[in-house]
């Protein structure tokens, strides 16, 4: 019985494997394209980001900086006031 199964029901089994086959080539393809644009994105991406590597002095140097300005800026201008005063 086990062979008669076997035989008689290769042609089915036959066919649905080869109709999956082509689902699965149809993924592939789709999963490829998918590839190829994530490829190209990052490759943007990558280049859009070049010249910015050079060294960077951290945020707390430019805040230091920033509040002596303002701190001499006030200065000057509470001595201008004074003289206007």
């Amino acid at each position: 019985m086990l062979h008669w199964n076997i035989y008689t029901e290769y042609d089915r089994r036959f066919t649905e494997a080869h109709t999956h086959l082509r689902d699965l080539n149809g993924e592939v393809e789709r999963l490829k394209r998918q590839y190829a644009a994530f490829v190209r994105t990052r490759q943007a991406a990558t280049q859009s980001c070049e010249g910015y590597d050079g060294p960077h002095p951290p945020p707390t140097v430019h805040v230091r900086a920033a509040r002596e300005k303002v701190g001499a800026l006030m200065a000057r201008q509470g001595h201008m006031l004074e003289t206007m005063a």
